[in-house]
């Protein structure tokens, strides 16, 4: 929008210009070249090119409006984070807090059955190796009953803890099934808020987008179309080459004054003999 913006700022600045160098140009050509009607003709050109400096400068000015309220608008939804700099959505912080507060419970359990199950393959592990261990002893006679006590002892510990994990895991597993329903649900209604944003931002991309079409457009384009008309009329109307021609000559002594009414009466009089012909 600014680069369009820009171009038809340079425009305006061109017509100016444009008007500036050829007033100059008009004023400084000599009589012999361009003079009376049509030097008026040629300074109604350029004068016409002046009312489009104001058509451009109308446009340049809707256009800026168009990107102050855009300007405003992304203000308004992009702030500026504090030390960084950096621009980030004004509901980005509080939709993050949400997500990690409705996820929090559903990963703590995902967390915990994972050290679980990791914990029950351990106690598995151990307990093969106290039963490896129960297995040689039991081959072995020189072993005392006291150490074999112990092994049985362990070997009763591992079993009971793993009979405990077990019961863990299959309670944390429900509660997480639960964690997990409520975790959708909350993420649903974040994610609906996320799409509200997201529609809001696209909405007033579409609104500047069009605001921008029509800034572009000449509003009154009546009022461009009557600058041109109405310089085409007064050029066609006001600008006579015979008048020019003899002006000329009256200037530089070429016809007397007297020979310029005659044939301005001559013209007259032949005018009116071709309308009563009609």
């Amino acid at each position: 929008m600014e680069n369009k913006r820009d171009l038809y700022r340079q425009l305006s600045k061109n017509y100016a210009s444009f008007c500036t160098r050829c007033s100059q140009r008009i004023h400084r050509q000599s009589t012999l070249s361009s003079y009376h009607t049509t030097k008026r003709a040629q300074l109604d050109t350029v004068s016409a090119v002046k009312k489009l400096v104001a058509v451009e400068e109308q446009r340049v000015h809707n256009i800026q409006t168009v990107i102050d309220t855009f300007r405003k608008a992304i203000d308004d939804m992009y702030v500026t984070t504090r030390f960084t700099n950096q621009r980030h959505h004004y509901r980005t912080k509080e939709l993050k807090r949400q997500f990690k507060e409705a996820n929090s419970s559903f990963m703590n359990c995902t967390i915990l059955l994972e050290h679980l199950t990791s914990s029950l393959h351990k106690a598995r592990e151990n307990l093969a190796r106290v039963d490896d261990a129960l297995e040689i002893l039991s081959h072995d006679s020189t072993k005392s009953n006291k150490k074999r006590a112990a092994l049985v002892t362990k070997q009763s510990d591992r079993v009971a803890c793993i009979q405990k994990t077990v019961k863990q895991i299959k309670l944390l597993k429900n509660k997480r099934d639960q964690e997990e329903i409520l975790w959708r649900q909350k993420a649903k209604l974040i994610f609906d808020e996320c799409q509200k944003e997201e529609v809001k931002r696209l909405d007033l991309m579409k609104k500047t987008l069009l605001d921008f079409t029509q800034a572009m457009q000449i509003k009154d384009q009546q009022t461009v179309d009557h600058i041109y008309l109405t310089l085409a009329k007064e050029i066609q109307t006001k600008q006579n080459s015979k008048t020019d021609v003899e002006w000329w000559a009256k200037v530089y002594g070429a016809m007397e004054e007297e020979e310029v009414l005659e044939n301005d009466e001559i013209d007259s009089s032949g005018y009116e003999q071709d309308d009563d012909t009609v």
